[in-house]
Parts: structure tokens; sequence; C-alpha cells
């Protein structure tokens, strides 16, 4: 939960983090379909590396990948929908 920056929210508004302890990857899930805001200091992005961004549509069991560069605290908005509010974020270190 420490990757989302200010309040996570409370009952059906709750956005849920996780990451591995190496910080290769994290994935947050918005049921609300808001922005969040994320500390992706927390990735362990070395020289060479980039990361790979998708929001995945739990509806359709789907990736949709978007261009990211950032670093430090990003608001990331997920894509509209007219069938589904919730996704989840996923960033992944790649080499």
């Amino acid at each position: 939960q420490s990757i989302i920056v200010g309040d996570s929210g409370t009952n059906g508004a709750h956005v849920a983090a996780t990451r591995d302890k190496n910080g290769q990857w994290m994935a947050i899930y918005t049921p609300t379909g808001r922005p969040i805001v994320v500390d992706t200091g927390k990735l362990a992005v070395k020289s060479g590396q980039s990361v790979n961004a998708s929001w995945y549509n739990p509806i359709k069991g789907s990736y949709e990948p978007f261009q990211w560069t950032g670093s430090g605290k990003a608001t990331f908005t997920p894509p509209t929908a007219t069938d589904h509010a919730d996704w989840t974020l996923v960033l992944d270190v790649h080499s």
C-alpha cells in the first residue's frame, strides 16, 4: 500500500496495491476508474532498463499498454469505458 500516494479510500472505493520485494513490478487496482497517484520511485529501474506500463481490463481479461517514461510520484488515469470502472495498473521493469 505504500506505493499509493495519499488516501487509498475505503469500502467500495479502496485502491489496493502490491509490488515485489525487489521492485521489479507493481500493480495497483482501482475500483472507481478515478486517477491514482503512485510512487514509482519504488521501482528498481537500472541504467538501460525501461518500464512496461499497461492497464489490465478485468472484464475482457486483456492488457492495454501505454507509453510512460516518468519517475517519482506520477498520476495515472485509467482508460474510459462504459462497461466498467475497475482497472489494474501494471508497471513492470524490463531490460
